[in-house]
């Protein structure tokens, strides 16, 4: 886009210009240690140790030297979306410490403690800026000079009588701004590294095997942080979604021939994202009970049912407090059937 033309009234346009490419470039290193230690206790019992500090890149689509024109370029619309190949990656450092207990053949008990600090969250701003050196006729001294001239014989200063004033037309024709008017302002969008977020929590799992094939396994993961959602804030706020505690539970039957297991799956509340408002959205804790069944026929191929959400559950999501639903969803129970063959 190199210019805005006025069209007629209260219509503008883009005008674009000749196709081509853009570049940018960003330049960053980072020393990423990594340490790990194992400690035995007994012949069953471990305790492990570690630290890192790992990077994630930020999506191809948040590096791009572009910018986007969305929408249309009408007065107090005009907007633009500008990549940021400058961006730092996520860095995060890391220290996981785990007790194990391997207390009978295929059976353990496992416990640990985490912790996360994550620098250079990205977040969106938006600032009323320039674009590209675009200029405004509409806010041009010719298109002042008009309105004076139409508010002097007592006029209105409609956008129609001015275009008509400057084009001697109300339309059928573009107006193009010069060298002479002021630059168009946009609001501009664009992402950048701001915030720090702390995450920590524990986890504890189990598995124990029973006589004749039949076991057991459990897990429960904690997840806390200075990173959650104010449900009475008003604007923009910074908070991680997707962040909750879960639990899963699993009871299966193992054979050489069979193998069967019925999984229990439960999520806690977690911030799924924020509306066109800024208001929170949440999802409501939810659970789920799922079966899978296989047989194997010969060493080559085998049989299988899968089963999930059994009890078929809804999921519910609302904005700020239970109260305001935003939507329910009832997917029912889906079941598939299929076979597998080894080379």
């Amino acid at each position: 886009i190199v210019n805005i033309a006025w069209v007629g009234g209260n219509e503008f346009a883009y005008v674009e210009g000749e196709k081509g490419f853009t570049s940018g470039m960003g330049d960053n290193k980072f020393f990423l240690p990594s340490i790990d230690a194992k400690i035995g206790i007994s012949d069953d019992e471990i305790v492990r140790f570690s630290y890192s500090r790992t990077i994630t890149r930020p999506g191809i689509g948040s590096l791009r030297s572009t910018t986007d024109f969305p929408g249309n370029p009408k007065i107090g619309q005009r907007k633009a979306n500008v990549g940021n190949p400058e961006l730092l990656p996520y860095v995060s450092d890391n220290i996981d410490v785990t007790y194990e207990n391997y207390y009978a053949d295929g059976s353990y008990f496992a416990i640990s403690y985490w912790r996360k600090v994550v620098d250079n969250f990205l977040q969106s701003r938006t600032t009323q800026e320039s674009v590209n050196g675009i200029r405004d006729v509409y806010f041009g001294q010719a298109a002042d000079a008009c309105r004076a001239d139409i508010q002097a014989g007592g006029g209105v200063a409609t956008d129609m009588d001015v275009f008509a004033c400057l084009t001697g037309s109300v339309g059928g024709t573009q107006l193009l701004p010069d060298g002479d008017d002021p630059l168009a302002l946009f609001d501009v969008t664009r992402e950048v590294n701001e915030e720090t977020g702390t995450l920590y929590g524990f986890e504890i799992a189990a598995q124990h095997l029973f006589e004749d094939g039949y076991g057991v396994t459990a897990n429960y993961t904690s997840v806390n942080g200075d990173v959650e959602a104010d449900r009475d804030a008003i604007g923009y706020q910074f908070a991680l979604t997707g962040m909750s505690d879960s639990a899963n539970l699993s009871g299966f039957y193992e054979t050489d021939k069979y193998s069967v297991r019925l999984s229990w799956n439960w999520r806690d509340e977690f911030l799924g994202g924020f509306d066109q408002h800024s208001s929170p959205v949440f999802t409501e804790e939810y659970e789920q009970w799922d079966l899978n069944a296989t047989y194997s026929l010969n060493d080559q191929v085998e049989v299988f049912v899968q089963g999930l959400n059994l009890t078929e559950e809804v999921v519910r999501t609302y904005v700020r407090y239970p109260e305001q639903l935003l939507a329910l969803g009832q997917y029912g129970t889906t079941w598939i059937i299929g076979g597998r063959y080894r080379f």
